[in-house]
């Protein structure tokens, strides 16, 4: 990978980790419920 095509794999990071954000912020909630 080169620098110059990191702003692409940087988003593609963002978004993946946004997702991971959300599914453990639910995980969190239904074993706080649960």
């Amino acid at each position: 990978m080169k620098p110059k095509n990191r702003g692409y794999v940087s988003r593609k990071e963002a978004w993946l980790a946004y997702v991971l954000v959300i599914v453990a912020c639910v995980v969190g909630v239904v074993a706080w419920l649960w």
